[in-house]
């Protein structure tokens, strides 16, 4: 009889074991402060030891303290719908706008410098700054041709890729959080684009040539991948879906194992649609109109966060255990990760 106790007990053990590090995580805090006025939100956000830096939909840039989170506006002229935004190595802050003007602005030592990077109107969907100074830049479609862009000097000038690369009719790419674009390193870039087509694309030459794998998302016009993370060199994964249709069960996320060259739907997608994915310490976290989730598996499953479920996210960052997630009215949520497994149930 003992012994068949223990057994019990023993099994019953194994159950809550496997309980505990299946399920979501709810043991963390969300207060949330404000840093603009209400008829404003932020899908570009960035971070340095002690600020938070933040490209605003009112069009300008505002700096937060980490410590006390007092927001100051620090950029002078407006440049509209601000939708990414990087911190590079010479301190210098580039801001990229999404309103058809092709406009990037520069702020360094409190001054700053507007550059339209083209005489033709382009909607700028993401860039990428990497600390040696290259960057690379994508926006929509001009006369079926991509616009692509690479720096050399922090963002301070930028310069067109050729030869141009074509895109399919009614493709494009989303400016949702300013995710979909990426260097894996000086010569290597990435971006996904959406619509009427969607698909990976890849360099390994800097933009002198391109590979491409389409991604199985439903084909309109406001449906596609509208953030890519990239892991390492093989892993990656994107996450989207439709932003007119957010609760839409149809493909929502995708993940690689392969450096982009195969995507699997997850095998329990996202919850709804979803506009940043980043990764922290192991895990994956997704936001969107709906909540936000995580993924123990590099996207192959997601759970939503409890206490997230049913608030609107736009874009997350992540600085020394803490995602700062931006919402509607001007406000921003404070996301304490505790990972460890009495934090799960």
């Amino acid at each position: 009889m003992k012994n068949r106790f223990t057994f019990f007990a023993f099994c019953f053990g194994i159950l809550i074991l496997q309980s505990c590090c299946r399920y979501r995580p709810t043991h963390w805090e969300n207060p949330n402060f404000k840093y603009a006025s209400d008829s404003t939100y932020s899908r570009a956000i960035t971070s340095d030891s002690k600020n938070l830096y933040i490209g605003n939909s009112d069009g300008f840039i505002y700096k937060v303290n980490l410590k006390n989170f007092k927001s100051k506006q620090i950029s002078k002229k407006p440049i509209a719908e601000i939708r990414d935004i990087a911190l590079t190595g010479k301190k210098t802050l580039v801001a990229m706008q999404s309103n058809d003007s092709s406009v990037v602005l520069n702020l360094k030592n409190r001054k700053e410098q507007t550059q339209s990077i083209s005489n033709k109107a382009i909607f700028l969907d993401g860039m990428d700054i990497l600390p040696s100074g290259i960057g690379f830049l994508m926006g929509d479609p001009v006369d079926g041709l991509f616009t692509l862009y690479k720096t050399a000097d922090f963002g301070l000038q930028w310069t067109e890729i050729s030869p141009k690369l074509p895109a399919e009719i009614g493709e494009a790419g989303f400016a949702a959080s300013g995710s979909t674009v990426h260097c894996l390193n000086d010569s290597s870039f990435t971006f996904v684009s959406g619509g009427m087509q969607s698909r990976f694309f890849k360099s390994t030459n800097a933009g002198k040539t391109w590979q491409s794998t389409d991604l199985n998302y439903p084909k309109s016009s406001g449906s596609g991948p509208f953030s890519l993370c990239v892991i390492n060199a093989k892993e990656m994964v994107i996450v989207g879906g439709d932003y007119t249709q957010p609760k839409n069960s149809e493909n929502r996320s995708f993940y690689s194992s392969d450096g982009g060259l195969t995507w699997l739907p997850s095998e329990k997608p996202t919850l709804g649609y979803r506009s940043c994915v980043i990764f922290y310490e192991g895990n994956l976290y997704a936001c969107g109109t709906t909540g936000i989730d995580i993924s123990l598996d590099h996207g192959k499953n997601w759970e939503t966060m409890t206490l997230t479920e049913g608030k609107n996210y736009f874009a997350m960052h992540e600085r020394n255990g803490v995602i700062y997630a931006t919402m509607p009215n001007g406000k921003i949520e404070i996301i304490q990760i505790k990972a460890s497994k009495k934090n799960f149930k």
